[in-house]
Order: structure tokens, then sequence, then C-alpha cells
């Protein structure tokens, strides 16, 4: 069960704004409000596809710029997570602690981090 209505707004939510049209969510989609998606510059359809099962607290943002998309995996909970992208970021089931950015400029970095010291995030390019 989601906390966001057929209106796409969120439940008690003090933001103004609706969940923008071109993001996607599955069942179970929790979010906290609706201003997470305020930086979203893009205006392709599913620029941003969330997962079933997925929860995104009060300080995440979304910031995908113009060519931007991200897809996160079924059962993620991002809480503090910036996530940006001229691109697209396509992680996979993953938490992302506090103060933790991702976007793609970091990606070659981030994808040696994750192979030699621990796989808490798995991020891959898509090209």
């Amino acid at each position: 069960m989601s906390n966001v209505g057929a209106d796409r707004r969120v439940e008690s939510d003090w933001w103004a704004h609706p969940i923008p049209p071109n993001v996607d969510f599955g069942e179970g989609f929790y979010c906290e409000t609706a201003q997470v998606f305020r930086f979203m510059k893009t205006k392709e359809p599913h620029a941003l596809r969330l997962g079933d099962h997925v929860s995104v607290y009060a300080g995440c943002s979304f910031a995908l710029g113009v060519n931007g998309s991200a897809v996160v995996g079924d059962f993620t909970l991002l809480n503090g997570a910036l996530v940006m992208a001229d691109e697209r970021i396509s992680p996979t089931p993953i938490f992302i602690r506090w103060s933790l950015r991702s976007d793609s400029s970091m990606l070659r970095r981030l994808r040696h981090f994750t192979k030699i010291a621990h796989p808490v995030l798995s991020l891959k390019r898509d090209r």
C-alpha cells in the first residue's frame, strides 16, 4: 500500500506540488514528501523509475538534468541521498547512507571502490 494518491499527491504532504508525471513508482512506494523531486529538469517520460517497495525520505533529492534519468531497484530505502544525473544512473537494490552523493560524473571512482571495498553501492552507466 502506497501513501501516494491517484492524483500523485503524497498523503499529508506540506509541499504543494504532486509527484511529477515522469516519475514511475511501483507497488508499496512510500514517499515522505514530493519536494524530493523539485530539482528534476528532465521532461522525458519515465525519467525516474522507482521499483516496488521503495521508500524515499525527506532528506533525499533527485536532481536530474535535461537528459538525466535514474532507476532505483525494488526494496531500496533512500534517506538523505542526493541522486544527480545528466545521463543515466541505474543502481541495483541498495542502501544509500547519509552524506553519500551519487552522480554520473563519479561513476568510474565509485565502480572501482565498490569492487575492492564493499558492495554497498552498485552503480552502472548505461549508454
